[in-house]
C-alpha cells in the first residue's frame, strides 16, 4: 500500500471525496437498477444494471426525454407512484412487487424507495432500487403448483372427496390427522395443506416419529436448556418452536403413541 493510499484511508474527508468522484462507478457495479429522480419525476441518473432490466441498454437519449412513468413504466408508475407516495410519507418501501411488459415478457420487479436530500434535508427527489425477481416468482409458483390439491394424483371418486376436504381444512387453525399406511402419501397431502393455508410463508417442519426413542422425544419436540442432560453441551430449540408461524408434520405418530401405552 502507497503513502497516498494510507493517507486517503486515514483521512474521512478525502475518503468521502473519492466516493462521490466514483459514485457513478460505484453505482454501475452493482446488479440492482437504481433510478434518481427529481421532484419533477425527470430522470437524474440512471444505472447500468437499470437499463438492462428495462432492456434500454444505450438508448441514453430516450432517458432524457421525459418522465420517469413514461420511461420505466412499471404497475407502480400507472397505478400509484411509489416515489409520490414514499415523500407524502416520508416512509421508505421495501420489497415492493410491481409488473413490467418487456417486449413479450412480463417481469416482477421487487422494489425499495429512499428520499434524495439536499445539504439542509430538503427533500429534492426520490430514489428506486429494483431487482428482477421474476425466476424466484416463478420457482415459487411451481413449488405452489407442485403441492396443489389439483396435483395429487387421483381420479376416483373417494379422492375427489379428499381434495374438497383439503379445501375446507386448508384455512384453518385446525390440528389435523392424515391415516393411510406407508407410502400412500401422507406427507404430500401435509405439503399441500401447509402450501395452501395462510401458515404457506412459515416453515414446513418434519418430525419422523418412528426414529424417535422415548427419550428423545421430549427433547425433539419441545427443545431443551444447555445441561438438563448428559450430552446437551448447547440450548436447543425444540420442532413445536421452529415451526412457528408454519405447520408441524408429526410422520409416524402412531409410533409416539405406542411409546406412551
Amino acid at each position: 500500500m502507497t503513502d497516498n493510499a494510507l493517507k486517503i484511508s486515514s483521512d474521512p474527508q478525502s475518503v468521502h471525496k473519492y466516493l462521490e468522484l466514483n459514485s457513478d462507478a460505484i453505482l454501475n457495479s452493482i446488479a440492482d437498477g437504481v433510478v434518481v429522480l427529481g421532484l419533477n419525476h425527470r430522470i437524474l441518473f440512471i444505472n447500468r444494471a437499470a437499463k438492462e432490466i428495462l432492456g434500454k441498454v444505450g438508448a441514453e437519449d430516450f432517458f432524457k426525454s421525459g418522465k420517469c412513468s413514461e420511461i420505466i413504466g412499471h404497475t407502480g408508475c400507472s397505478f400509484d407512484c411509489l416515489i409520490n407516495r414514499t415523500i407524502k410519507s416520508r416512509e421508505h418501501l421495501y420489497n415492493y412487487e410491481v409488473t413490467l411488459e418487456r417486449g413479450d415478457k412480463l417481469l416482477t420487479l421487487s422494489i425499495n424507495t429512499s428520499l434524495l436530500k439536499d445539504e439542509s434535508g430538503s427533500i429534492i427527489g426520490g430514489i428506486e432500487i429494483f431487482r428482477d425477481v421474476s425466476l424466484i416468482k416463478e420457482l415459487k409458483d411451481e413449488i405452489k403448483g407442485k403441492y396443489s390439491f389439483n396435483n395429487i394424483v387421483g381420479k376416483n371418486y373417494r379422492m375427489h372427496e379428499v381434495y374438497e376436504l383439503l379445501k375446507e381444512v386448508a384455512p384453518t387453525r385446525a390440528t389435523v390427522l392424515i391415516e393411510g399406511e406407508t407410502g400412500t402419501g401422507k406427507e404430500l397431502i401435509a405439503n399441500a395443506i401447509h402450501h395452501n393455508s395462510p401458515r404457506a410463508e412459515g416453515p414446513f417442519i418434519k418430525v419422523n416419529c418412528a426414529a424417535l426413542s422415548e427419550g428423545l422425544l421430549e427433547s425433539e419436540l419441545f427443545g431443551h436448556v444447555k445441561g438438563a442432560f448428559t450430552g446437551a453441551i448447547n440450548d436447543r430449540a425444540g420442532r413445536f418452536e421452529l415451526a412457528g408461524g408454519g405447520t408441524l408434520f408429526l410422520d409416524e405418530v402412531g409410533d409416539t403413541l405406542r411409546i406412551h401405552k
